[in-house]
């Protein structure tokens, strides 16, 4: 998605007015992920248009942190202690004393906080939902899940089956779709030349909702459709989580699909 693209689309999910806009990001990290890139490329664009972005986060010193201070956007540290009522006070106190048009919740178990914020200062909310929905709710207990999903104003999922499988559940919401950001002024095509050898790469932490399993059965299928014809490698790059680490079961089940080093 170009810088344009997003900007249009949150135009339209805001009903924007011609005038300024203050939004306020809640980000529930800034690591070295998915999320927190997307975020990062989300305020570069909107840099020098017609929003004001402010960023509450609730931890510090995280991945990200550093590269969006340099782009000349202050972080708001709001909620380094565990208690959920502590960092609920702390980030109502200061979105209160900004006075967004907007909030914008990054990860869906910040949903919650942005909603009754958003509800008791009536500022329009912007959820948002990762993944199929179902891992993210996995985590979260009955009045978390109920607060992210109903009280946010708007709700931004970045796959069609985390819509399909929210609306299977709940009934009554304004859910939108919008892809994830990609800089195409940092990616771009560059042409190769020809070759019988390819690599296919995927990226993500090695747990179950990045779905590497999949990526393996694909490459398993590509190369019996291929034959000898092209030499296919599979790459995967990432590194588990403290609870969930499938590096030893993809390589499992690599190894019962037949595909062997020079392959994965």
């Amino acid at each position: 998605m170009s810088n344009g693209l997003f900007i249009i689309q949150l135009a339209k999910i805001i009903n924007l007015s011609n005038k300024k806009y203050k939004i306020c990001f809640i980000v529930g990290t800034l690591t070295c992920g998915g999320t927190e890139r997307q975020l990062y490329n989300y305020l570069k664009s909107l840099i020098s248009t017609e929003f004001t972005p402010y960023v509450l986060c609730l931890t510090k010193g995280d991945y990200w942190e550093e590269k969006i201070i340099k782009l000349g956007l202050p972080i708001i540290h709001a909620g380094s202690k565990k208690f959920a009522l502590y960092k609920l006070f702390k980030l109502f106190i200061n979105i209160r004393r900004i006075n967004p048009d907007i909030i914008y919740s990054t990860h869906f178990y910040v949903n919650a906080y942005a909603g009754i914020i958003g509800r008791i200062l009536n500022i329009p909310i912007i959820g948002s939902v990762r993944s199929d929905f179902f891992s993210e709710i996995d985590a979260l207990n009955f009045l978390y899940k109920k607060f992210a999903v109903r009280y946010p104003s708007v709700l931004i999922a970045n796959s069609k089956k985390a819509i399909e499988n929210i609306k299977h559940l709940y009934n009554n919401l304004d859910i939108r779709l919008v892809n994830n950001f990609v800089d195409n002024n940092k990616f771009y095509f560059v042409p190769k030349e020809e070759s019988n050898s390819f690599i296919i790469l995927t990226v993500g932490r090695l747990t179950h909702e990045k779905r590497h399993d999949r990526f393996i059965n694909i490459i398993k299928n590509i190369i019996n459709s291929v034959g000898n014809q092209y030499h296919i490698v599979g790459v995967i790059a990432g590194s588990g989580r403290i609870n969930e680490d499938l590096e030893l079961k993809l390589k499992e089940q690599a190894r019962k699909l037949g595909l062997g080093d020079n392959n994965l």
